[in-house]
């Protein structure tokens, strides 16, 4: 019997088959350790994706993989699963991985790219991040990062190297060899029938919708975030049903039983998990509405655009109930750009303007965008924002008429 501690890295990819993203396989990693502990060999193969051709910046920037890198050495997922099926071949042997998150994820793309649930070389699996855990005195239950249980453990890591395959493979071992306990790891080995891929995959579904002539939970999700996976429109109904179950009477408390709601969808062992982004976006939204609150600053990095286009959602919704005017921020912020194509003027012409002049077509240039943007508000009683939107369309629309590209 050998213990194969395996660890994929994929990349998160839209399938139009699907309507829908999945996270597809682009590297395999593997150890494989005998009954002494020993590693007596090793597995590493790059997979060419089959769903998308280019991978995502996070997964460039978390593993270091390129597009070139894949083109070049990566084979086919079938190929690849061949092979490691083929190396990791014996009887008895346990497959061990950091949660289960990879093995759902090798599950998921059997059954998408190969159209089964065939995974008969895996017969025995054991939760590595599980087992380490289990000799690890914490007051909370969050899961373990591999890069701390290696602190906790006193193993030498190399940051930088992290998010390879076979590299978190030797972490994984040196974690598993520091705490084996023969007798103990019984207890957290399971057997991988069918069943147990097809429960582990299974997705429940609600038979009716979830919907009353007073709101629509999902459906407000969707018209925020237009972009937002499926799991958020549920993850806020849960907590939309938290709220009411908790009786709450004022919309701070709804918010932030919304947050527990967001957190129960977050993976486990992720960093959103372990960061309690649910529970974030549940106190950011509490925090908008409670009515000390005068004034929020919306920062975030264009990773995180859509949390902050959903959280500029909760904010609109909220000030607009609190009877604040809410100057869409593509207009408050058209300064700076205006400045800008001022200077292109300037350069064009090789003639430049006194400051005061500049200050002063600026703020003829604003308040006239603005006005257009208050009087079509109020003359379809819609918000400033879809104002802007439509003031912001039909110039579109006329400038390409204009050009003949359009009728």
């Amino acid at each position: 019997m050998n213990y194969i501690i395996f660890d994929l890295e994929w990349n998160n990819a839209y399938s139009y088959a699907r309507k829908g993203f999945m996270n597809e396989i682009i590297e395999i990693g593997a150890v494989k350790l005998n009954e002494r502990l020993e590693i007596v060999d090793t597995f590493k193969q790059l997979v060419k994706p089959k769903i998308t051709k280019k991978l995502s910046g996070r997964c460039k920037n978390l593993t270091n993989i390129t597009n070139e890198e894949l083109k070049e050495n990566g084979i086919s997922f079938n190929d690849a699963i061949t092979d490691f099926a083929q190396w990791s071949r014996g009887e008895g042997n346990v497959f061990l991985s950091w949660s289960n998150s990879d093995l759902y994820v090798l599950a998921a793309d059997y059954q998408i790219l190969l159209g089964n649930l065939n995974i008969s070389f895996i017969s025995k699996y054991c939760d590595a991040q599980k087992y380490c855990m289990s000799f690890i005195e914490k007051e909370d239950k969050n899961q373990v990062s591999l890069a701390k249980c290696c602190e906790l453990f006193g193993i030498d890591i190399d940051t930088s190297s992290l998010h390879r395959a076979l590299t978190d493979c030797y972490l994984e071992a040196e974690c598993f060899k520091k705490v084996f306990d023969k007798n103990k790891i019984k207890g957290y080995i399971v057997d991988c029938y069918k069943s147990f891929f097809e429960r582990l995959i299974y997705k429940p579904y609600l038979i009716t919708s979830p919907k009353s002539q007073l709101f629509n939970v999902y459906d407000q999700v969707k018209k925020i975030q237009p972009i937002c996976f499926e799991n958020a429109c549920w993850a806020y109904t849960v907590g939309a049903a938290i709220a009411i179950k908790k009786d709450c009477k004022r919309a701070a408390d709804a918010a932030a039983a919304i947050g527990e709601g967001l957190q129960a969808f977050c993976i486990p062992g992720s960093v959103a998990d372990q960061r309690k982004v649910g529970l974030g976006h549940g106190n950011l939204g509490k925090m908008l509405l409670e009515e000390e609150t005068e004034c929020f600053a919306f920062l975030a990095g264009h990773e995180s655009f859509a949390a902050a286009e959903g959280a500029i959602g909760i904010a609109e919704k909220a000030l607009i109930e609190r009877g604040v005017i809410l100057v869409p921020d593509f207009l408050a912020n058209a300064g700076g750009v205006s400045c800008s194509y001022f200077e292109q003027v300037q350069c064009n012409m090789n003639y430049y303007w006194e400051r005061e002049e500049v200050l002063d077509k600026l703020e003829k240039l604003m308040v006239t965008a603005a006005l257009a943007v208050f009087d079509l508000a109020k003359e379809r009683n819609v918000s400033l924002r879809d104002a802007a939107y439509m003031i912001a369309i039909d110039r579109v629309v006329k400038a390409c008429r204009i050009r003949g590209w359009i009728r």
